[in-house]
């Protein structure tokens, strides 16, 4: 019997039983009389089916998994597009808590369970992950509203925290901008949501603009668009995810729309996909989030006979039910439906590429006239110096892009389908329109929202390396790839970097006899000093913050150096597992070494000059056997996001901290040597904290410890409460209680100090 490789790894959903939500008098019945106005809203002729956005105001609260003191300040509204998120007692609502986390999750619904067929949805997305995909967390829970008791399923809202969680770097995610079908639903007494559509699928008609993938798109994690950078990265998702041949972009697809088509159909309607973009292999990965599971409708699996299950067949039942932990009981049905999944997965593709680099967009003739249409209007005005600012536009579709990595904002006409005018538009404004933060116009009575193109000049700007040389001159603003499977012959590599802007990313297997060498010359084609160069972003177009980027890679060994780099991380090893026998790194700009999700164990690591951490270590698990730094501007070793780190003997010569543990990391050391602090600053030789608010915080032992500075260990996360002061100045409702930043999880314990 099958399974999933994927199966065998830990799942923890780790969600609690009961949610309780207090609101005060005032609150409560604010929230209340909206439920009843939502349920009769209508225009005297009809009542409406859909929920209005202007009934989608907050609310104000405390929130916890415990019924004690422990609360956290909140927000909550109504949530849903149609009525069935509604009843006479009780809604589906939104939570975002503001001054902590359940579960390390800060944003999630409360959905009435019958919304998404009970717990046939919840059965669903657990058999997703078991094949692989990274689902969203979902649990049936009782919630306690002001002491009123009611069923709901807990559903964690796709945010930066799902993917941390699951060992994704923070990237973009991407929804169909909904509001265009709930908004006008009834507009102009439409009848129904098909109506709608028509009327938008003739816009997409006569401009090709939504014809392949949807009529519009926009990112949910809105924190993520906070840069220049962000919104390229955001942008060029948006262009390839509406090309005509976007699905060939989507990785390990096949099972997922083979399964989801028999028993989920809905959640492949495009308006309720949710796909995140990894920049660096040009790769989406579906989101799963509502398909209206039906286990025994018209042409979908009936209940079987399980007295004819294999013993195969019934342990594979057993095993999977055992991961999972469900608080409801599996049905024969639902048995069913394990056994046909694990046959469909068996005959689905399975062996996709590691990135999609070769994948080329394709993109329709009548968009591609509206694109050159777009690029004549802006070349010209620039030619003329006249951003045509003082056009007073009468809208009909606004159009939103990037073009030369710079933002715009475009008028096209519906009357004549031509492009009025384009005028630039500020990096603010153009973060707002990805999000979605900026107001409807009204066209014909319908409220448009503006449509992204994306990144009309789209490039990859990757390059492949020829493995069969020995020297690699890295001299264009390029992401390399350098396939390790494919060196037959020349153990010893050398990479010079040329170009400030070059990149390079290695994967495979990265055999015990390779010596691979990393060299930055690109200051001395610039004919600056080492010191004279200034990192503009933490990552590049690509998502990329190592000059040397060890990805998915299997280490059997071998030996690492690098020398002068300026990038965010000198190398940086990600989502990779095995051996390393010796990394050596020398005068780093940054961060010396970051590790990423990942379980390593180095034998031997020197790292001498880096001007921020020498090891930085996330989410993973770390051995080492003997480390040696000198002069580390920050920290020796960062540990952080839940990372377990052993080390046997640890030299550290010149630091400011020298060893931090952090959100809830573990370290454990046998010998610390820890010497000649950088005067002037923090000192510390341990420091155990919580940084993010997601997390608690970080614990450190160390057996035998020889150091000149003091130890720290967090009893309040101050910078995480002044974070969240920040967060609520202009929202007087809105409260940060310090109790909720008191740490008391952080401890470190030295058994023997000199």
């Amino acid at each position: 019997m099958c399974s999933s490789a994927f199966a065998e790894k830990s799942y923890k959903l780790d969600l609690p039983d009961t949610i309780f939500i207090e609101l005060n008098p005032n609150q409560y019945n604010k929230y209340a009389r909206n439920r009843l106005r939502i349920l009769v809203d209508g225009d005297g002729r009809k009542i409406y089916q859909n929920i209005l956005s202007k009934y989608k105001n907050w609310y104000y609260g405390k929130i916890s998994s415990s019924n004690d003191d422990n609360y956290f300040n909140a927000k909550l509204r109504i949530t849903g597009d149609w009525k069935d998120h509604i009843n006479v007692n009780f809604t589906s609502l939104y939570i975002r808590i503001n001054d902590g986390s359940i579960s390390g999750i800060r944003d999630f619904k409360l959905l009435l369970p019958h919304t998404r067929n009970n717990s046939n949805d919840i059965l669903w997305n657990s058999l997703m992950n078991y094949y692989g995909l990274k689902t969203l967390k979902s649990k049936i829970v009782k919630v306690s509203l002001n002491k009123k008791i009611y069923r709901a399923i807990f559903f964690e809202m796709p945010r930066k925290e799902y993917l941390e969680e699951n060992n994704i770097r923070e990237t973009v995610l991407l929804e169909f901008d909904e509001r265009l079908m709930v908004e006008n639903y009834h507009k102009d007494h439409v009848s129904s949501k098909d109506d709608v559509r028509e009327l938008l699928a003739n816009f997409n008609n006569q401009t090709g603009i939504g014809l392949d993938f949807a009529f519009g798109l926009k990112v949910i994690n809105k924190n993520f668009v906070d840069s220049s950078i962000a919104n390229k990265i955001s942008s060029d998702a948006i262009f390839l995810l509406t090309a005509q041949n976007w699905e060939d972009y989507i990785t390990e697809y096949d099972f997922y729309q083979k399964s989801n088509f028999i028993y989920a159909n809905h959640g492949l309607n495009l308006n309720n996909r949710v796909l995140y973009y990894t920049p660096f292999n040009q790769n989406f990965n579906e989101v799963y989030r509502e398909g209206n599971v039906t286990l025994d409708a018209d042409g979908k699996i009936k209940k079987c006979d399980t007295s004819n299950f294999s013993k195969e067949e019934i342990q594979h039942i057993e095993n999977f039910i055992k991961k999972y932990e469900f608080n409801f009981r599996v049905n024969d049905r639902m048995k069913c439906l394990i056994v046909h999944l694990n046959k469909i997965y068996l005959n689905s593709k399975k062996d996709y590429p590691i990135n999609n680099i070769n994948i080329s967009p394709i993109i329709n003739e009548k968009k591609q006239r509206i694109i050159n249409q777009i690029i004549k209007k802006i070349e010209l005005n620039s030619s003329k110096n006249n951003d045509n600012l003082n056009i007073t536009p009468i809208y009909n579709f606004i159009l939103t892009l990037l073009y030369k990595s710079l933002p715009y904002e475009c008028n096209y006409n519906t009357e004549n389908n031509e492009i009025d005018f384009c005028k630039q538009i500020s990096t603010e404004k153009y973060s707002n329109y990805l999000i979605g933060k900026v107001k409807p116009i009204k066209y014909r009575n319908l409220k448009i929202y503006g449509i992204n193109l994306g990144t009309i000049d789209y490039k990859n700007n990757f390059e492949i390396l020829n493995v069969n040389n020995k020297k690699h001159n890295l001299n264009n603003p390029l992401t390399y790839l350098f396939n390790l499977d494919n060196v037959k012959k020349e153990n010893l590599q050398s990479f010079i970097f040329e170009n400030d802007q070059a990149r390079l990313i290695l994967y495979g297997t990265f055999r015990k006899e390779f010596n691979f060498h990393f060299l930055n010359e690109s200051y001395l084609k610039n004919n600056m000093s080492f010191n004279s160069e200034i990192l503009e972003e933490r990552f590049n177009n690509h998502l990329i913050t190592g000059c040397v980027t060890f990805y998915k890679t299997n280490f059997q060994g071998g030996k690492i150096s690098s020398k002068d780099m300026k990038c965010e991380d000198s190398v940086n090893i990600m989502n990779s597992n095995g051996t390393i026998n010796n990394i050596e790194v020398f005068n780093s700009g940054f961060d010396a070494i970051d590790a990423d999700f990942s379980n390593i164990l180095f034998e031997k690591i020197k790292i001498v000059n880096s001007k921020n951490d020498c090891l930085d270590l996330s989410k993973g698990s770390y051995d080492i056997n003997v480390i040696s730094t000198y002069n580390c501007g920050d920290k020796g070793l960062s540990a952080g996001e839940k990372s377990k780190v052993v080390i046997n003997n640890f030299e550290i010569n010149k630091y400011n901290i020298g060893i931090a543990s952090k959100d809830g990391s573990d370290v454990k050391i046998n010998i610390a040597n820890i010497s000649n602090r950088i005067e002037n600053k923090n000192n510390m030789c341990l420091a155990a904290y919580r940084k993010k608010i997601n997390y608690i915080g970080g614990t450190i032992e160390v057996e035998k410890l020889k150091c000149d500075s003091e130890v720290y260990v967090s009893s309040f996360s101050e910078d995480l409460y002044k974070a969240c002061v920040l967060r609520s100045k202009n929202n007087k409702k809105l409260f940060c209680d310090r109790n909720n930043f008191v740490d008391n999880y952080s401890s470190i314990n030295v058994k023997t100090r000199n």
